[in-house]
């Protein structure tokens, strides 16, 4: 799989998130998660990738994006840091968030038996800014 190379795309980087995540204003916890799941929504969007639920939760966990593209699904953890001083995103997810989207994974496809049969994808969306600069990686989980 390809990386979403969202600078040479200039409805992505124009965008009042993508603006954001690459200045250096401060940016609350919470609404910076907000963004990175909406640059990861819109890079998927373009990457012909069909949207199927955001942030669906149970009480095993929560899977940020639910997407299907060729036949298969995709279940997309989405990790955003304004910064490298905790470390990169691709470095966020440990075994217990895993297993817990592995859960929550297939809660999805016992309540949506239509997709039952698809094979399954784990990814991270690791989305780094700094220095002005934003980038986003798919990364399997592993």
């Amino acid at each position: 799989m390809k990386p979403c190379n969202i600078e040479s795309n200039l409805a992505v980087e124009k965008s009042d998130s993508y603006l954001k995540l690459a200045g250096s204003m401060k940016i609350a916890r919470k609404e910076l998660g907000s963004i990175g799941e909406d640059l990861a929504e819109r890079c998927l969007s373009l990457d012909k990738y069909k949207i199927l639920r955001r942030n669906f939760r149970t009480r095993f966990g929560e899977i940020d994006i639910i997407a299907c593209k060729d036949g298969m699904l995709f279940f997309f953890e989405v990790k955003t840091r304004k910064s490298d001083s905790f470390g990169f995103a691709e470095e966020a997810v440990n075994r217990l968030k895993k297993i817990r989207i592995v859960n929550t994974a297939f809660r999805f496809i016992n309540e949506n038996q239509s997709f039952r049969h698809m094979d399954m994808s784990f990814l991270l969306i690791a989305i780094q800014a700094g220095g002005g600069d934003v980038s986003v990686k798919m990364v399997p989980m592993n």
